[in-house]
């Protein structure tokens, strides 16, 4: 039991997480159950990842951001927007994560995608939701940590006006690549800084974990 275990890692640091997080793809529901009426019960803001792909079919061309734009899920969207509003419950939602790697199913070299195919996936999604009266959702914006992130970011960006929480993921790999071990500073110093640059909205790092090879992880 997912909560139960919330509970437990609560009891062991001694203080509730601010917020907890978790993925959905869009062969299933984004709304599962009531985790997000629990979640945010517990005094912790619920943050549901949703990534636009079939985990087992991640070429898939009907996960296409063009495609998305331009109405193919318009039903699935719909009745996402449906669902989290019926929640009556704040939640944020992280559409389509690291949209700026190539590792996405989302992201460049997959399905034709380019920066203005998510852009425009990304504000139809958005639009619809506020069009169902979700006006209880926000949306997370979250590219991964890039060394070219000033002029990479600002292409992929949505405006000020569809999105809430500016986000960025990074990691450490340590030892495994040939980046070695790098401090905090340097996997997102520049990344920080160019968020900074394209919007005053507020910052989180919405994903980071590292490597136990190549130095101390704690």
């Amino acid at each position: 039991d997912g909560m139960a275990e919330l509970a437990s890692y609560t009891a062991m640091v001694g203080h509730a997480p601010g917020e907890l997080m978790w993925y959905r793809q869009w062969n299933e529901p984004l709304i599962a159950g009531g985790e997000v009426q629990q979640t945010a019960r517990a005094g912790i803001t619920p943050i549901i990842t949703w990534e636009p792909q079939d985990p087992t079919n991640q070429t898939d061309p009907r996960y296409a951001l063009s495609a998305i734009a331009a109405g193919a899920w318009d039903t699935y969207i719909t009745q996402s927007a449906q669902a989290a509003a019926r929640t009556g419950t704040p939640l944020l939602v992280n559409f389509a994560p690291e949209m700026n790697g190539s590792w996405s199913p989302w992201g460049p070299g997959h399905n034709a995608n380019t920066p203005q195919s998510f852009v425009a996936a990304y504000r139809h999604v958005v639009e619809i939701f506020r069009a169902q009266g979700a006006t209880n959702v926000g949306w997370v914006w979250a590219p991964n940590a890039d060394w070219n992130a000033q002029s990479v970011y600002a292409s992929y960006y949505p405006g000020d006006g569809y999105v809430d929480w500016l986000g960025v993921d990074g990691y450490k790999f340590g030892t495994t690549t040939q980046d070695g071990w790098l401090t905090p500073a340097q996997i997102f110093g520049r990344s920080y800084a160019a968020l900074e640059g394209i919007s005053a909205k507020p910052i989180v790092i919405e994903e980071i974990a590292s490597s136990e090879v190549g130095g101390n992880k704690a």
